[in-house]
């Protein structure tokens, strides 16, 4: 995969490709987007997704089953008439994590889907 680092972001405090080196076969986790690739779909923002900053590790039971049900769950319930918006990350990032070969990260992740009605 060819991730990009983000420019609004000091490298600083994201992960690298090389902190995820074995981290499947330690943890059994996947290298996995907050904001999923097929999301932006025809989007001018689509490289976007390939930023590191929208990268985590997840367990990948977590990732390979839940988590891919509710990002399909979004998608066939958003439309260009009625959007939703998804704020996506690392929750209680302080407080626990687990370490990775090379580095640390969450073990908890929220995702908040939010539409907004006109009255």
């Amino acid at each position: 995969m060819d991730w990009k680092n983000n420019p609004s972001i000091d490298n600083g405090y994201v992960l690298e490709p090389e902190d995820y080196e074995g981290a499947y076969e330690a943890f059994n986790v996947d290298i996995a987007r907050f904001a999923p690739l097929a999301t932006f779909s025809g989007s001018t923002f689509w490289y976007e997704a390939n930023y590191m900053s929208n990268i985590s590790p997840f367990n990948s039971k977590l990732y390979r089953g839940a988590w891919k049900q509710l990002e399909q769950a979004v998608r066939d319930a958003s439309s260009i008439e009625h959007p939703l918006y998804v704020l996506t990350g690392p929750a209680e990032f302080h407080v626990k994590s687990r370490k990775l070969p090379n580095a640390e990260s969450p073990i908890y992740f929220l995702n908040r889907i939010i539409k907004l009605f006109m009255i």
